[in-house]
């Protein structure tokens, strides 16, 4: 009876080996946001796969947080072949390394057993950042009227905002007033933010409702007396987000727009977001919900940070966009589906883009004012001005 007790124990532990060495396993693990984040695919390939499906561009490089000085960094492996700082915060330095090709799990499983190194994480490209806009259909009377957000004091003072987007190209007319404090493109490094294509002008749309000039023409922004920081970052490597909110941070932006959506979020940007959001001016950072008719939360991981204000759509009738994503993540909705800038012309803007644009407009407006919103006010704003164009 012993034996036959003993053989069946046997025979189970190897079917249930046999299941485990039949399971794939992962090539890279990282912890990000108290979980780990396990992926998996070859290495050989581009592109790897989390447990849920999403995908992730690789590269040669690892993101590293740490007090230790560059020079003792690239000191603890052979295979660092290169680093920079990406950004300096109050606590730490976040540094980006370029690895010998090929040597990226070693490097890392070095570097996450080394207790002077606080996170390392691969850099990596979530596939699906998109901009929030949305097909507008331009038989709805939805359009916002100018004189909604035109409301400014006698003696505005000058505000920063940035708008971290795609391409923007101020030839408009609407910008012939405008003061661009600063330019840069995350991707080129270059102190630029042109186009690099006819599809790359999102942040045209976003700009026209912030500071297109107020003539009395067709378009009307909301603060456009504001200093305009235009950052163009259209891919969605860890490293590049660090880069355009560092940039943010070091103009000392009192207002960052950000009308896009992101399905994974690394905590090391998210630190940096922070640490923005923390300073001393204290900077709005507003961002889109997103289009998927989703919650906010799960479809857009940007909007589950504190230190963000996060913007949805409603109608005419005060309701929820049935595209809009909602939830609890959604701090405010707004209108949407607004004339506004486009290449050589106007366009009807729609999505959360558009209600995120709107959003961070008046509150530059405000700020030129020496008024400092609080949410509820923002809320108790949108929810008392919502004037439609007749």
């Amino acid at each position: 009876m012993i034996i036959a007790k003993v053989f069946l124990l046997l025979t189970v532990l190897f079917l249930h080996n046999k299941v485990l060495s039949q399971q794939p396993q992962p090539v890279l693990t990282f912890a990000n946001n108290g979980e780990r984040v396990a992926l998996y695919g070859q290495l050989k390939d581009t592109v790897l796969s989390d447990i849920h499906g999403q995908l992730f561009s690789l590269n040669q490089r690892l993101i590293v947080k740490s007090k230790l000085s560059a020079e003792q960094i690239k000191s603890l492996h052979k295979d660092i072949l290169n680093l920079q700082i990406l950004t300096q915060l109050r606590e730490a330095n976040i540094y980006w390394l370029t690895l010998k090709p090929n040597t990226l799990p070693a490097v890392l499983t070095t570097l996450q057993a080394i207790t002077e190194i606080i996170a390392v994480q691969p850099d990596v490209a979530p596939q699906g950042k998109s901009a929030a806009s949305h097909p507008f259909n331009q038989t709805i009377p939805q359009r916002l009227a100018p004189a909604a957000i035109a409301r400014q004091c006698k003696t505005p003072k000058v505000v920063r905002v940035a708008i971290i987007d795609d391409g923007f190209d101020f030839s408009h007319h609407e910008f012939s007033d405008l003061n661009v404090l600063f330019s840069y493109d995350v991707e080129t490094k270059v102190l630029a933010a042109t186009p690099h294509s006819s599809r790359d002008y999102h942040g045209n749309l976003v700009a026209g409702l912030i500071v297109a000039k107020q003539d009395g023409s067709a378009v009307e922004g909301g603060a456009p007396d504001s200093e305009l920081i235009a950052i163009r970052q259209v891919t969605t490597w860890t490293s590049s987000l660090i880069i355009a909110f560092n940039v943010a941070k070091l103009m000392k932006a009192q207002v960052i727009n950000c009308s896009w959506v992101m399905p994974f979020m690394s905590d090391l940007a998210v630190t940096v977001i922070d640490e923005l959001a923390a300073m001393q001016h204290r900077p709005y950072i507003v961002v889109a919900a997103g289009n998927e008719a989703r919650p906010a939360c799960e479809a857009n991981h940007l909007t589950q940070l504190d230190s963000v204000i996060v913007v949805g759509a409603k109608t005419a009738q005060g309701k929820v966009a049935n595209f809009s994503n909602f939830g609890p993540c959604v701090d405010v909705f707004a209108p949407f589906g607004v004339l506004t800038t486009d290449r050589d012309g106007y366009r009807l803007f729609g999505g959360t883009s558009s209600a995120a644009a709107l959003v961070s407009a008046s509150l530059a407006q405000a700020l030129s004012c020496d008024v400092q919103p609080t949410l509820q006010q923002l809320n108790m704003y949108w929810n008392n001005h919502f004037v439609t164009a007749s």
